[in-house]
């Protein structure tokens, strides 16, 4: 939707800007035959007339230079945007084979092997989570459409920041001992908001600190009121945001690099519907430095 519209803006201004050209060359041409007929009559008239068509000329030119600066960076808009289209088809297809592999893979192993019962619940353990990678991944595609097409609607309601964290993020804790997760939020930190909305937001950036730091390191949810208002905090140890991208992390299929040399997993949708949510419900999503190393991202209701 968004490239149709700046595309459709593009289209419209470059047709405005060929119509300006021909009026004016229309114009200046009946001034020029005006102009060579009364060059001998009136020097006066002939005066004002130059100064009309010099005064004409330098806008005209400033609005097509002007018009041209804009149409070139819509048009790189564009194909930046349909590089990250690209970028979003290669990674999901990726995203979606492998699970989908591995769960063919363990159902074959099932069915092939005489399993021991211990061999059995780990083998259907990992059938297990690879099938909530899978409905995870669709869940996003599907929320971040429904966004796009501004046909997701909140049911606000009171809810408590530290049990939505217990609720949604504690279990994704349990999954991934590689990392040292701190959890501090308040047990009388509350917010207004969509229950199902909030699970996604927290989802989100808690899969999002985990994919991008490394194993050992430590991710920290922290919240706190800053000036009577609620704010939760997702500090990790990875890689952290160069500065030109603070902004375009935020932006539908945006990641860093490109599908082929990049190793973490995701579509570019994540942070997207993050900032989306936050929107709707009012509040905010930023990212900043983290000290020494990594990203700090800040929820303010």
């Amino acid at each position: 939707m968004a490239s149709r519209i700046i595309g459709s803006k593009s289209i419209s201004l470059f047709y405005f800007l060929v119509g300006y050209v021909i009026l004016q060359f229309v114009w200046w041409s009946y001034h020029i035959i005006d102009l060579h007929e009364q060059l001998h009559h009136n020097s006066e008239v002939v005066a004002k007339k130059r100064l009309m068509i010099v005064g004409e000329g330098v806008v005209f030119f400033v609005i097509l230079i002007l018009g041209i600066l804009k149409i070139r960076r819509s048009f790189k808009r564009e194909i930046q945007l349909i590089q990250q289209q690209k970028n979003f088809v290669a990674s999901v297809t990726h995203e979606l084979k492998s699970p989908l592999a591995s769960v063919k893979l363990n159902l074959q192993t099932i069915e092939k092997r005489d399993l021991t019962e211990f061999k059995l619940k780990q083998v259907v353990g990992m059938a297990i989570q690879d099938t909530d990678r899978l409905t995870y991944l669709i869940d996003n595609i599907l929320l971040a459409s429904a966004v796009e097409q501004q046909s997701f609607r909140l049911s606000k309601e009171e809810v408590n920041l530290k049990e939505l964290v217990e609720l949604f993020v504690q279990p994704l804790i349990y999954t991934d001992l590689k990392r040292i997760v701190k959890v501090d939020v308040p047990s009388n930190l509350g917010i207004r908001a969509d229950k199902m909305a909030m699970a996604s937001i927290l989802v989100n950036l808690f899969e999002n600190a985990v994919k991008y730091s490394s194993d050992d390191s430590k991710i920290e949810i922290l919240g706190y009121l800053s000036n009577d208002r609620p704010v939760l905090e997702f500090r990790d140890e990875g890689v952290g945001v160069a500065n030109h991208h603070k902004l375009m992390v935020f932006e539908r299929f945006f990641r860093v690099g490109d599908e082929q040399t990049r190793k973490t997993k995701g579509t570019g949708l994540g942070l997207y519907i993050v900032q989306q949510l936050m929107n709707q419900h009012g509040g905010t999503i930023s990212v900043q430095d983290n000290s020494p190393k990594g990203s700090v991202f800040t929820l303010t209701f």
